[in-house]
């Protein structure tokens, strides 16, 4: 007796396979993906010219798995930003056996939830109907050979976006089912932190310094003066709106004490020891005339006539 698996002859000491000739039995140990093909089992008996050779099919059954997954926890959180009102596509690949299907899902942002979580109130996503939310332009698929797996990919093509939520690709079959969350956060704003650059004032005016930042990704925001002190939360206001939070620093009747490199700082929602920083440098004007501008000011005045008193 002996054993191939597609083709190739299996030997005695293999140490995936356990030969029973006496019960012209074939024992597969840990039984994996890659065991799956064809195993024929070949008799002979050359004294009487007998020989038979039966071939079986293994198919062994995969639960579905989403590459992307793989690479979501290395990547930047800022990935998670989509500007207001661009088109963008998110990507599923997924491989099992049978080969899986694949389903998107949209939950929304709660309105007055900054963490944006998950709660269960999900909805389906076809190119037909959309989800009522953002527009999705397109759903593709492709079934495509990498390596030795056969695999699916859908892309998602959403447009138009404005609201912010949570995507979820899902792929199932017979065995079971595997799921991606792809956090969908749409911002107004063309960095992560916001911060006038440059702020000039004249003396005894009033000024306002604002720094903007996602409220899905970032909060905890707060203002230092130039002595890099914290500035007291009560001179300050927040604000926080559909994309974004704001921490404005109202300062009344400046001087040039106030003048100098003001920096504002946010925190991330995730992680109490990763910040972001920006600065405002505010510079106060004096309208008052200097010597120079005096003395110039006297040169160009028109000289009034001398009398004389005899």
């Amino acid at each position: 007796m002996a054993m191939y698996k597609d083709s190739s002859p299996i030997a005695e000491n293999s140490s995936c396979y356990e030969l029973d000739p006496l019960k012209y039995r074939l024992v597969i140990r840990d039984l994996r993906a890659k065991h799956a093909g064809n195993y024929t089992i070949s008799l002979s008996n050359a004294k009487h010219g007998l020989y038979e050779n039966l071939t079986s099919r293994l198919v062994v059954l995969e639960r579905p798995k989403i590459y992307e997954k793989e690479t979501d926890l290395d990547k930047n959180k800022d990935q998670d930003l989509f500007t207001k009102g661009g088109e963008y596509s998110l990507k599923c690949t997924a491989s099992g056996t049978p080969l899986p299907s694949i389903q998107w899902a949209w939950e929304a942002c709660g309105p007055q939830d900054n963490l944006c979580q998950e709660q269960g109130r999900r909805t389906a996503v076809n190119q037909i109907t959309g989800h009522g939310a953002n527009t999705i332009k397109s759903i593709e698929e492709k079934h495509v050979r990498q390596g030795d797996k056969d695999k699916i990919i859908s892309i998602l093509t959403v447009t138009a976006s404005n609201v912010s939520g949570i995507y979820f690709c899902i792929a199932s079959n017979k065995v079971g089912t595997d799921e991606r969350s792809i956090r969908f956060y749409v911002s107004d704003m063309p960095s992560k932190l916001q911060t006038d650059q440059q702020i000039t004032a004249i003396v005894a005016s009033n000024v306002q310094m604002t720094c903007k930042a996602n409220k899905y990704l970032y909060n905890h925001l707060s203002w230092y003066d130039p002595t890099s002190q914290a500035i007291p939360v009560a001179l300050t206001r927040q604000k926080v709106d559909n994309y974004s939070i704001s921490l404005m620093l109202d300062i009344q009747n400046v001087s040039q004490a106030h003048a100098g490199l003001y920096k504002c700082r946010a925190r991330s929602h995730l992680t109490s020891t990763e910040e972001l920083e920006k600065s405002t440098l505010l510079r106060i004007k004096d309208l008052g005339m200097s010597r120079a501008e005096c003395i110039r000011t006297f040169l160009i005045v028109p000289r009034q006539a001398v009398t004389r008193v005899a």
